[in-house]
């Protein structure tokens, strides 16, 4: 077994926390296998991936497929229809008019870091037999769009967004980064990481359930946690 690369801490600062010397290595399989579930079971709680990466449709498995930084595997273009929720689709129309979409991983990189890439929307130019075709030049950013970074809306400054079936294509890097890069994975979400870890690992949690094979568990509600759950909605996305 192995340390994920989108793994939320380290083997070294798991080992602290539930005090195993740094040199006594007899548990370190077990201690990446805890890692590599808590983060899994954390990405499925907050409904987001966290690691960063990049959306670019290189999902084959050569070894350049991988963010530089993170060593996190590239994964698809990120798509959305541009309809609005109200009717089926994923979009909304904010206050002022502007078409938009939340995207589904944050903050999203800069253009010019180490490991990133261009944020680029795309709209649907055609599709037929032979598949789909996509403008990666026409809508340009600061000019026909903006991407708030850190919290990861995507706003259409020409109004609403054209309504229909995967009408809109993203191409961009988002997540933390490693170690002290910013933005890196918070202090207190490699904690809550931790503090999730530290309690499996010593079995002590308020278990009802759980399935090893894909890693679920669900904990006893009357017993919930206030830490857990505060950082837990704060790394979350709440839309109204």
């Amino acid at each position: 077994m192995s340390l994920n690369a989108n793994a939320l801490t380290t083997v070294a600062n798991l080992k602290e926390v539930v005090g195993i010397a740094s040199a006594d290595t007899s548990k370190d399989s077990a201690l990446e296998r805890i890692i590599n579930r808590t983060t899994l079971f954390l990405e499925g709680e907050l409904n987001r991936k966290l690691k960063a990466r990049r959306y670019n449709g290189n999902t084959a498995t050569p070894p350049a497929n991988i963010h530089a930084t993170t060593n996190v595997t590239d994964e698809d273009y990120l798509y959305f229809s541009g309809s609005r929720k109200d009717r089926g689709g994923d979009a909304v129309i904010d206050p002022r008019g502007y078409g938009l979409y939340y995207l589904p991983a944050w903050p999203v990189r800069s253009n010019a870091e180490t490991g990133s890439i261009p944020f680029v929307l795309s709209p649907l130019l055609t599709r037929d037999s032979n598949g789909e075709t996509w403008d990666d030049t026409a809508l340009q950013e600061y000019r026909d769009y903006l991407v708030n970074r850190e919290t990861g809306e995507l706003r259409l400054l020409a109004g609403s967004f054209t309504p229909g079936v995967r009408n809109y294509r993203v191409t961009m890097c988002a997540g933390y980064l490693n170690g002290s890069a910013q933005p890196y994975v918070p202090d207190d979400l490699e904690g809550l990481c931790l503090e999730i870890a530290r309690d499996v690992y010593r079995n002590s949690r308020d278990v009802t359930s759980e399935s090893i094979g894909t890693w679920s568990r669900s904990y006893d509600k009357s017993k919930a946690d206030p830490y857990v759950e505060g950082l837990i909605s704060k790394y979350s996305r709440v839309i109204l």
